[in-house]
């Protein structure tokens, strides 16, 4: 499929799908865009900076008036299958229909289950962003040079899922086929655990009074710079992966664990060997990506 003079709909403009948005416009500007948000204010604000060549407050009646070859929801996790069964209920010509979100098993599991015969989904999950949100922080190449992973169950349909992974590689993502369950597993280690950590850092450190991070540096900073993220998106990432997340909290706690025990027998030693095996992984970490 070749995506100029195609239509496409991005339902959620913030941050995700403003650049997404931006990105698709610049590799195919004769693509038509159409905006879907719930504020008028942010489809005025898209128009005038050119984010989205048209817009609606209702995607249900856009959907009424223009069959959209492709459809990318960049919602909130748990709005994403009210989204998907409204376009079922009004979709014409079987558009393709992918998603930005954090987690993929339960929703893969929940379309397989609903057998959906106006709708071609394939779940799309890109590994970049920022803790800030909205139109106003978009980036031209928030996806330039980044991997997706994109899902794939024996139900996944063949056709739906070139489309995506042509769409991604156009705009310059590398993309990852892989099953639902094991994305989740993948991260929860590499995404939601360290965003977990974050919070429980800046918690645990303020416990005792916020006037003591007046001395934090930049290694405090970066390590909590995540835990300034949407909490309405992170509360939905976190459920619809707490059983992954819990597992991976109960391995942090079995390290945090043996450090405490090696730091009360003052074991330099044992300490010495951890922090040089530990700064020799994260070292190697960087030639893996």
């Amino acid at each position: 499929m070749t995506f100029h003079n195609k239509k496409i709909a991005i339902i959620g403009l913030g941050l995700m799908g403003g650049s997404l948005s931006l990105a698709l416009k610049k590799r195919f500007p004769r693509c038509i865009l159409y905006g879907v948000s719930r504020s008028k204010q942010k489809i005025r604000y898209a128009r005038r900076n050119r984010i989205i060549d048209k817009g609606s407050c209702d995607l249900r009646v856009l959907l009424e008036k223009v069959d959209m070859d492709i459809i990318i929801i960049a919602t909130p996790v748990r709005i994403i299958k009210k989204v998907i069964t409204d376009i079922h209920a009004v979709a014409r010509n079987k558009p393709i229909v992918t998603d930005l979100g954090s987690t993929k098993e339960e929703l893969l599991r929940w379309v397989d289950r609903s057998s959906f015969s106006n709708v071609l989904f394939v779940g799309s999950h890109p590994m970049a962003g920022s803790h800030e949100m909205g139109l106003s922080v978009i980036q031209k190449d928030l996806y330039t040079n980044t991997m997706c992973f994109v899902t794939k169950t024996s139900k996944t349909s063949r056709k739906a899922l070139r489309v995506v992974l042509n769409m991604w590689k156009n705009i310059h993502v590398r993309t990852v086929v892989i099953n639902p369950t094991r994305h989740d597993k993948i991260v929860s280690k590499i995404s939601h655990l360290p965003h977990a950590i974050a919070l429980l850092l800046v918690h645990t450190t303020t416990r005792s009074g916020a006037a003591v991070l007046r001395y934090a540096g930049s290694g405090f900073l970066d390590s909590t710079r995540i835990a300034q993220s949407d909490a309405s998106i992170w509360i939905d990432i976190l459920l619809s992966n707490k059983v992954n997340i819990i597992k991976d909290l109960a391995l942090f706690k079995n390290a945090t664990d043996t450090l405490m025990h090696v730091l009360k027998k003052g074991d330099e030693r044992k300490l010495r060997a951890f922090l040089l095996q530990t700064s020799a992984k994260r070292k190697k970490i960087k030639s893996l990506l």
